[in-house]
């Protein structure tokens, strides 16, 4: 750790453009879990990268517009001497450089999620996010995905997505929250309507994930598919959903 103000300046400058980077992408994509070294060298690659484009705009401007920049050539010959006579606009013209580069790497963190690598995708992103962001993107509206899990004992229970785990690895460990209506399918078919407002499925529990996606927000309860019918081929769906198993 840094001892003196301008080192603890210097680990800022460096760190937090690539900080940013990384906290964007852990929000908006698949969590990977990487090593703590294959993490610090992904911030530091960014925040290298970031820099130095910031720093390349500003030679840049530098030399288009001399008089509205620094002199970089008396910072370097003079140093303290220099630095205490314009504090101030050194001291805007380093906030502002630092705020840009932070701007590039979220801008670029959001860029980049839109379409994360398949090897950063796990079986429940391409279902509950991947294919329903292709599905707006063919009907203009983000689809609702009415949710059908199977357990292992033979029961059902269905309901609409509200939230999914987005770990990378299809592991046992992590779980989904459907929310009403609930319907739930005993082991020897008897049905039931579920009273709760919502329902947290473990995934060491789900033998078989079934999807709709309902295109058409403004359906009624009527006009969805009935839940028997949710193990149907595709072409069973109705007009306005998109079906996958």
């Amino acid at each position: 750790m840094p001892t003196t103000l301008s080192g603890l300046l210097l680990l800022v400058v460096l760190l937090l453009p690539g900080l940013t980077y990384v906290t964007v992408w852990e929000r908006r994509a698949p969590n990977r879990h990487v090593s703590a070294f294959r993490e610090t060298s992904a911030v530091i690659f960014c925040s290298v990268l970031a820099d130095l484009t910031v720093l390349a705009l500003f030679a840049l401007l530098h030399a288009l517009l001399p008089g509205l920049t620094p002199d970089v050539t008396r910072l370097i010959r003079e140093g303290d001497k220099y630095v205490a006579t314009h504090y101030a606009s050194l001291t805007l013209w380093g906030i502002g450089m630092l705020a840009t580069a932070v701007v590039l790497s979220a801008l670029s963190a959001l860029r980049t999620t839109l379409a994360p690598h398949p090897s950063s995708q796990s079986a429940w992103w391409r279902l509950f996010d991947a294919r329903p962001s292709e599905v707006e993107r063919d009907s203009g509206q983000r689809p609702i995905i009415k949710t059908c899990c199977i357990l292992d004992d033979g029961a059902q229970i269905e309901g609409t997505l509200a939230w999914f785990n987005p770990v990378t690895q299809d592991i046992a460990d992590r779980d989904l929250i459907l929310v009403a209506p609930l319907e739930y399918t005993m082991p020897d078919g008897r049905r039931q309507q579920l009273i709760s407002h919502a329902a947290c499925v473990p995934a060491r529990q789900i033998r078989t994930i079934l999807i709709r996606y309902v295109v058409d927000a403004s359906a009624s309860p009527a006009e969805e598919v009935p839940p028997e019918s949710a193990v149907t081929p595709e072409s069973a769906a109705p007009a306005g959903e998109v079906s996958t198993a």
